[in-house]
Formats: C-alpha cells, structure tokens, sequence
C-alpha cells in the first residue's frame, strides 16, 4: 500500500502488480469516506470524487 497526496488530504492506495509491474490500484475505502465525510460546511464533497483524485494522484506519480 503506497500513501498519495490530493487536494483533499493523504489516501492509501493497494496497489496489485504482476512480474514487477503495477496492474491494479485501487484508493482504501475508508480513508476516502472519512475525507469526503470531512469537507467543510458548504463544500458538497462525494466519496467519488475523493477516489477518482487519489486515483489520479496515484498513476500521476506511477505511471506505467
């Protein structure tokens, strides 16, 4: 599991490789709820958008 940087906080991240190479990566459940539980008042923050930013900041920093 590799920590990434988004706009919204720190995201674990479990990453699946094959022969020394990143096949799968997929945001931790929880650390995205609790961000997305956690957006200010008057920030309407879904747990998507939280996953699809950790996502991104994931294959930005590996990318195959």
């Amino acid at each position: 599991m590799v920590e990434v940087a988004t706009r919204f906080g720190i995201v674990r991240v479990k990453v699946a490789s094959l022969n020394g190479r990143i096949t799968n990566a997929k945001p931790e459940f929880d650390d995205c709820a609790s961000l997305a539980a956690a957006a200010e008042a008057g920030q309407s923050l879904t747990l998507a958008e939280v996953q699809r930013a950790a996502t991104t900041a994931f294959w930005a920093q590996h990318d195959a």
